[in-house]
């Protein structure tokens, strides 16, 4: 990651400066001393964006930093390619290595708070448990009819994790999704929840990861040659990108990580590993 942004900048610095030599005859010193700054600016404000996405993982030695930068100038640097290309790839180890420990945590951390979540839950009022071990409250009891399997449904509905935080709302989009029971378009938990429920009724749903989005899986994250990855200079850790299957289907996916031998990108859903809380409202049955 460093590297590649490295390189860019070499470029684009190199160009500057090779254009400022040749018409240095011309341009006042002011002139040349604002554009010289303003090209240090850029290049420091590219390796702050990469101290930044990493302060997680590893702390660099600022000044190391700019002693690279001013012996490289000065054409003193004191590592020779090979050693320079030795110690990248060392640091990318070390980088992968680092995240994937912080994702491990994050995934007990995660499986941790959806247990606390379930022991406090499934104690309150009300509350029962389905055979699968989907987890319910009915808030309102309703007076319609109750969908069956191949039936349209129309249904408002808030979804969050088990912080609080909302993840996706029919209400706010101000209309009631429509789908239709039991053909796959939902996720198993929220299919099996609305065909118990009757048109008017309103419940909160707690469903397991298992029965949401699944599990995170380790062999959907997949690495990529950088020989095999178009413009892999422009690509940034956080970003989405597009996989395509044999069939030519898209499939999202985000890049956590980028060096400059290759791309790793995570096809997990974004909700994969985590337990959902859904309100619910049945709002229509079809025919």
């Amino acid at each position: 990651m460093l590297k590649t942004k490295l390189n860019v900048l070499a470029i684009a610095a190199g160009s500057i400066l090779v254009a400022q030599s040749a018409f240095a005859e011309k341009a006042d010193t002011k002139f040349i001393d604002d554009s010289s700054y303003a090209v240090g600016v850029l290049m420091g404000k590219n390796i702050e964006d990469v101290i930044e996405s990493q302060k997680e993982i590893f702390s660099y030695n600022q000044d190391r930093i700019i002693a690279g930068v001013q012996d490289t100038l000065k054409k003193n640097g004191k590592l020779t390619d090979d050693d320079l290309q030795k110690q990248l790839k060392a640091l990318d180890s070390y980088l992968m290595e680092q995240e994937s420990k912080i994702q491990a945590e994050k995934s007990k951390e995660t499986v941790s708070a959806g247990d606390k979540f379930r022991a406090e839950y499934e104690k309150k009022p009300g509350v029962k448990k389905t055979a699968s071990g989907i987890l319910y409250k009915i808030e309102k009891a309703g007076e319609g009819e109750s969908p069956t399997k191949e039936n349209t449904v129309k249904v408002h509905y808030k979804g969050t994790l088990v912080d609080g935080t909302v993840f996706d709302s029919s209400y706010d989009r101000g209309e009631p999704l429509e789908f239709t029971c039991g053909a796959g378009q939902m996720i198993k938990g929220f299919d099996a929840a609305v065909v118990d429920m009757q048109v008017g009724e309103k419940k909160t749903v707690h469903i397991p990861a298992a029965d949401a989005y699944g599990e995170h899986n380790p062999e959907m994250v997949l690495t990529f040659p950088a020989e095999q990855v178009p413009n892999i200079e422009q690509i940034e850790k956080g970003m989405k990108l597009f996989l395509s299957t044999p069939s030519g289907m898209p499939v999202p996916a985000v890049v956590i990580d980028v060096t400059p031998e290759a791309v790793t990108l995570d096809a997990n859903h974004e909700l994969a590993g985590k337990d959902l809380n859904f309100d619910i409202e049945l709002v229509e049955v079809e025919g």
